[in-house]
């Protein structure tokens, strides 16, 4: 597919007469093969990406793609329907998370597969002892294509671009890896008889829901969250760190009281 016209490519600021022909021939086409728009509170469109097929006189068959907002306008063009839908849905996606923080999706209406109308739900559930926990389950809300935020192991940030099984698979494995890093630092501690906080668990299982151009979708992953077993010498390794630490606090501690009884000023009080 190449570049006719873009509010972002220079090259195109001088179009040739073969180029103007078949501009002016797209813009007699007909209704699109494809369409996904985003429309505000006041029913004005704001966004479009059109797929459309159309006739250039001496040339045939031609595909082209719009991406086209209150501020920009781009158009590519060629001779094959698989290069141009793909390009289609590329571009779709790549605008999903175009939304500012707290706004709705970017795409009102789409065609694409998996993007979604609306917000989604990620759900986790924790599975320990072989049992899945029902009081340990964190929920957050996203968009696609934004990065998001939550509770528990949510708190690291994801991006999301398509409601999929893949999606959720990939969501599993990447919250499965960092319950195994819970699960090493709460073994490690405890060989050190030096507890930390966190929750171990096994396994997690992923819930991915949303309303997409296909109507409302869900998916389930799990995906295991093994446990290393420490070594003696990072157990040894801990516990000597977590004394120093320890040895230090009570030594700042004897410092203030010190302070306290005769009246003066230490470091820690000013």
């Amino acid at each position: 597919m190449r570049v006719l016209e873009s509010t972002y490519d220079s090259v195109t600021d001088e179009l040739g007469d073969e180029e103007r022909e078949v501009l002016a021939a797209l813009a007699a086409a007909g209704d699109p093969e494809r369409e996904t728009c985003a429309v505000d509170e006041y029913g004005n469109r704001t966004a479009d990406v059109v797929l459309r097929v159309f006739t250039v006189p001496g040339a045939g068959e031609r595909w082209a793609v719009t991406d086209e907002g209150a501020e920009h306008r781009s158009v590519w063009e060629g001779d094959g329907r698989e290069a141009a839908e793909a390009l289609y849905e590329e571009t779709v996606r790549a605008l999903a998370g175009c939304s500012g923080p707290g706004d709705g999706p970017w795409w009102t209406v789409s065609d694409v597969d998996g993007v979604a109308h609306a917000a989604a739900t990620l759900t986790v559930e924790y599975l320990t002892g072989g049992q899945w926990r029902e009081d340990r389950t964190d929920t957050v809300e996203i968009h696609l294509g934004r990065s998001f935020a939550g509770p528990g192991l949510l708190t690291g940030w994801l991006d999301l671009n398509a409601l999929t099984q893949e999606a959720a698979d990939g969501i599993a494995a990447h919250l499965a890896s960092a319950q195994s890093s819970v699960n090493d630092r709460v073994a490690l501690a405890d060989a050190a008889r030096w507890p930390m906080p966190g929750t171990p668990a096994d396994a997690l299982r992923v819930t991915l829901e949303g309303v997409t151009a296909q109507g409302p979708v869900r998916f389930t992953a799990k995906a295991p969250a093994p446990t290393t077993e420490p070594t003696a010498d990072r157990i040894a390794a801990y516990r000597s760190a977590m004394q120093r630490a320890a040895d230090e606090e009570t030594e700042r501690a004897a410092e203030r009281d010190a302070a306290d009884d005769d009246g003066s000023s230490s470091y820690y009080d000013r």
